[in-house]
C-alpha cells in the first residue's frame, strides 16, 4: 500500500513538472544553423530523401547538444508523403535523457530569400516526463506486492469461516 501511494506522488510530481516547465521552440533553419530550446542547442546538419514501400520521406538529421556542448543525441525526424492518398505525416524523433525528453519534429521545406532550402523545425523539452510513466509502474508493483501478503489471505479466510459458522450451526 505504501508503494502505491509513493507511485501516486511520483506521478503527480512528474505531471506537475512536465506541465509547468515544458518548453517549445519553432524556427526555420538552413543547413548548419542552430536553434535554442532551454539549455539545449539543436543544429540542422543535413536532410536526405528516402523511400519506403508506399511513401517518400524527407529525413532531417539534427544534432542535439546540452549544457557545455555535451552531446545528447542525433535526432532523425522525418516527413512522409503517402502518394496513394496524398497524406503527409510528420515523424517525431525522441531524445531520451535520464529524467526528461526532447521531441524534435521536422516540418515542410521552405524556400529562402536567397534561393536556398530551409526547413521548419519544432522542438519540445519535457522535463521529468519519466516520472509520469514511473508512477503507475510503482503503483502496480505495490499492488502486486500486496497480493503476496499471507496475512491478508489468511485473515480473509478466517473472517469467511467465522461468518459461515453461525449459519452452519442452525
Amino acid at each position: 500500500m505504501t508503494l502505491a501511494h509513493i507511485g501516486i506522488g511520483v506521478f503527480a510530481l512528474g505531471a506537475s513538472f512536465e506541465t509547468a516547465w515544458r518548453t517549445e521552440a519553432t524556427e526555420v533553419l538552413s543547413l548548419g544553423q542552430t536553434m535554442h530550446l532551454g539549455a539545449f542547442e539543436l543544429r540542422l546538419d543535413r536532410v536526405a530523401q528516402s523511400f519506403g514501400p508506399n511513401y517518400e520521406a524527407e529525413q532531417a538529421f539534427i544534432r542535439v547538444t546540452g549544457a557545455g556542448g555535451r552531446f545528447v543525441c542525433e535526432a532523425e525526424p522525418d516527413r512522409r508523403l503517402y502518394a496513394a492518398d496524398g497524406q503527409t505525416v510528420s515523424g517525431v524523433a525522441i531524445c531520451a535523457n535520464l529524467l526528461d525528453d526532447v521531441y524534435v519534429v521536422s516540418g515542410e521545406p521552405r524556400p529562402n530569400v536567397n534561393g536556398t532550402q530551409t526547413h521548419l523545425v519544432r522542438a519540445y523539452w519535457n522535463p521529468w516526463v519519466r516520472f509520469v510513466f514511473a508512477g503507475p509502474l510503482i503503483m502496480a508493483l505495490g499492488g502486486l506486492i500486496s497480493l503476496t501478503d499471507r496475512r491478508l489471505r489468511f485473515a480473509v479466510t478466517a473472517k469467511v469461516r467465522a461468518a459461515l459458522a453461525p449459519a452452519a450451526a442452525e
